[in-house]
This record gives C-alpha cells, sequence and structure tokens, in this order.
C-alpha cells in the first residue's frame, strides 16, 4: 500500500508479467496509477529506468548472461532499485515433454540440456 500513489509503468492486460502485476494489486486492495502501459518488456524497464515509473521484471531477465543487454546497463546508468517478490503465484513451473524412445532433434536435446542447466533442475526421485 506504500506505493498506492506512485507511477507505474506496466505490460498490457494478456501478459503473464501483467496478470501477477495485476494479482499483487487486488491482494493489496490497491488501484495503481498507471501511466503508461506497453507490450515491450524492454520498454517498461528502460522507461522506469528513466524515473517514468515503478514496474514488474522478470527476474529470469536479469540474469548476466541472458541474450539481452539492456537490463545491466540500464541497471548500471540508471541506479535502480531491484525488490524481489515474496510472491508464489509469482513463481512457476516449466515442464517439457517429450516421447521416450522416439527419435528428437539435436536441437531438442540441447534446449532440454541448457534448460536443466540454466533453470538449476534437479530430477525427483
Amino acid at each position: 500500500r506504500l506505493l498506492e500513489h506512485c507511477p507505474f509503468v506496466l505490460l498490457k492486460k494478456g501478459n503473464r508479467v501483467r496478470t501477477i502485476a495485476d494479482e499483487i494489486f487486488e491482494d493489496a486492495q490497491m488501484s495503481p496509477r498507471i501511466v503508461l502501459e506497453t507490450e515491450n518488456i524492454e520498454t517498461v524497464l528502460a522507461l522506469s529506468g528513466k524515473g517514468m515509473g515503478i514496474t514488474f521484471y522478470p527476474r529470469m531477465f536479469m540474469s548476466p548472461d541472458c541474450l539481452s543487454f539492456l537490463p545491466q546497463r540500464v541497471l548500471e546508468q540508471n541506479h535502480l532499485n531491484l525488490y524481489a517478490l515474496n510472491y508464489t503465484r509469482a513463481h512457476g513451473v516449466l515442464g517439457i515433454g517429450y516421447h521416450k524412445g522416439r527419435y528428437m532433434s539435436r536441437a531438442a536435446h540441447e534446449f532440454i540440456r541448457i534448460a536443466k542447466e540454466r533453470l538449476d533442475y534437479t530430477p525427483k526421485k
């Protein structure tokens, strides 16, 4: 509720990040002051970095080895403050399904290997 009168730069409705943001606002019983809505995740961070408003930005895009160069540059140039959300519905489960014993391309094998590596996969026993 401390942020109720602050400006927000948010993704447009229909985006998963926006859905979570709306749930957080609803749980806090607040109506955010939305100054801009966009479809681009990089735009919300850049505009937030320029002081336009508060935004929600997924942690997975903050990884230093991520393909996007914008988050690190924006953080360094604009002295952004980042806060992790302790909100259980903001976290999800990724599942990858395939037919065991069937042909799988090398690209699919690599995708699964990289996903396990990056997501710190631990198999269930």
